[in-house]
C-alpha cells in the first residue's frame, strides 16, 4: 500500500512530466487543465496515482462514472483521451485497451440572445472593465479565453483589427472590430496596467480567470430578469446568428469565428430566424 507522502509525491512527479509534455504537443490550456482534472479525480477514486491503475480498475470506473455518476458523455471522451495520453506521451507505453465505447456528442442547438437582450444584460454588469469585454466577445464572436489572452499589440486600431494568436487549433485569425467597440479599445490601451503587455489584466497585471468572467456575467443576466439560459458563450453564439441574419454569408462568419470546417458554423442555419422565414415563404410559393 502506497503511503500518503509517497503518493504525493508520484502524483506531483506524474502531474508536472504531463503538463510539460501537453505543452510541447501544443494543447490548450483548458485541455490540459480538463486532462489533469479528470485524472486527478479517478486518482481520489482509488486512492493511487492514476499510471497505477490497472484495466480492470479503468472498466469499474467507467461503470461508476455512467452508472452511479451518470457523467455526460464529454466527460467520459475527456477522460478517455486523459488516458491515452498519459500512457502514449508522458509513459512512453502502449495506452491499455480499455473496452469502452466513445459516447457521440449530443448535437444541441444554441442558445442565442436578440440584440435588445444583450444589451439590457451589458447595461447590467457593474464593472466597466468586464462589460468592455463582453461586449469584445459579442462584437467580434470571440471565445472567453481568446479575449483572456489578448495582447495590447493584438489590436491594430489604424485597420480596425484585432488578431487572435494561438487559438483553438493553435490557428490564428484577424478579426474586424466595429467602430464603436474600437473607441472602447482605444480608451482600454490608454489606460491599460503598468508593467503589463495584456489587454485585460487584473489588478495584478495578470490573466483575469475564466470563471470570474462566468459569475460576472451570470449575474448580470440575474439581474437583467431574462428568462433564458445564457453563459458568455452564448455571446459568441448571438454574433454568428445575428451576422447570418443580416446577410453575412457563411464563409465570412465561419473564418470570423475560427471554424476549421464549415460543418461547425453551418449549425448556425438552423438558429437564424430569416433563415428558416425563407424557406417557409420559398414552399409557400411552390405549394
Amino acid at each position: 500500500m502506497i503511503s500518503s507522502p509517497e503518493r504525493s509525491y508520484l502524483m506531483g512527479q506524474l502531474r508536472k512530466k504531463m503538463m510539460e509534455d501537453m505543452q510541447l504537443h501544443g494543447l490548450a490550456r483548458s485541455t490540459r487543465k480538463t486532462y489533469i482534472h479528470v485524472l486527478k479525480q479517478a486518482a481520489r477514486h482509488f486512492w493511487k496515482p492514476p499510471d497505477a491503475i490497472t484495466n480492470e480498475e479503468w472498466r469499474e470506473y467507467f461503470l461508476y462514472l455512467v452508472n452511479e455518476k451518470k457523467a455526460a458523455p464529454s466527460t467520459v471522451r475527456q477522460l478517455l483521451c486523459a488516458i491515452v495520453f498519459m500512457y502514449r506521451h508522458t509513459l512512453g507505453v502502449d495506452p491499455p485497451k480499455l473496452e469502452v465505447v466513445r459516447p457521440e456528442k449530443r448535437k444541441r442547438m444554441p442558445n442565442v440572445l436578440t440584440t435588445e437582450e444583450i444589451k439590457h444584460v451589458l447595461r447590467c454588469v457593474t464593472r466597466s472593465k468586464y462589460r468592455i469585454m463582453f461586449t469584445l466577445i459579442y462584437a467580434c464572436g470571440l471565445r472567453v479565453a481568446e479575449t483572456i489572452n489578448l495582447k495590447v499589440r493584438d489590436v491594430d486600431l489604424n485597420r480596425a483589427t484585432l488578431r487572435i494568436v494561438n487559438s483553438k487549433g493553435n490557428k490564428d485569425r484577424y478579426v474586424p472590430i466595429p467602430q464603436k467597440v474600437l473607441v472602447m479599445l482605444q480608451h482600454v490601451i490608454t489606460r491599460r496596467h503598468p508593467g503589463s503587455d495584456l489587454l485585460f489584466p487584473n489588478s495584478r497585471g495578470r490573466w483575469i480567470h475564466c470563471t470570474v468572467l462566468q459569475k460576472a456575467f451570470k449575474s448580470a443576466v440575474e439581474t437583467s430578469g431574462i428568462d433564458k439560459s445564457a453563459t458568455l458563450r452564448t455571446l459568441r453564439h448571438s454574433y454568428a446568428t445575428h451576422l447570418l441574419e443580416s446577410g453575412v454569408c457563411l464563409p465570412v462568419i465561419q473564418k470570423n469565428l475560427g471554424h476549421s470546417s464549415l460543418r461547425t458554423t453551418s449549425i448556425y442555419l438552423h438558429v437564424a430566424q430569416n433563415q428558416r422565414a425563407d424557406s417557409a415563404a420559398c414552399m409557400n410559393q411552390l405549394l
